[in-house]
């Protein structure tokens, strides 16, 4: 993973039950070019607890 040159957002629930959020930051330190956004109050399917603010995290990274 870290020849990947490309630029990725990580998204992650804050409460994810399912994958632990540590290992959200273990992509974004093997990844050169990640930055992570953990989606507070939200579990495993963060687009469905809180889709305003995915949406939103979305958006602001497709505008670079």
């Amino acid at each position: 993973m870290r020849s990947m040159r490309m630029p990725v957002r990580i998204l992650w629930g804050e409460r994810d039950a399912w994958l632990d959020p540590a290992i959200a930051r273990r992509l974004r330190d093997l990844l050169p070019n990640a930055d992570l956004e953990l989606i507070p109050d939200a579990g495993h399917f963060s687009m469905e607890d809180d889709s305003e603010r995915t949406a939103a995290a979305l958006a602001d990274y497709f505008a670079r």
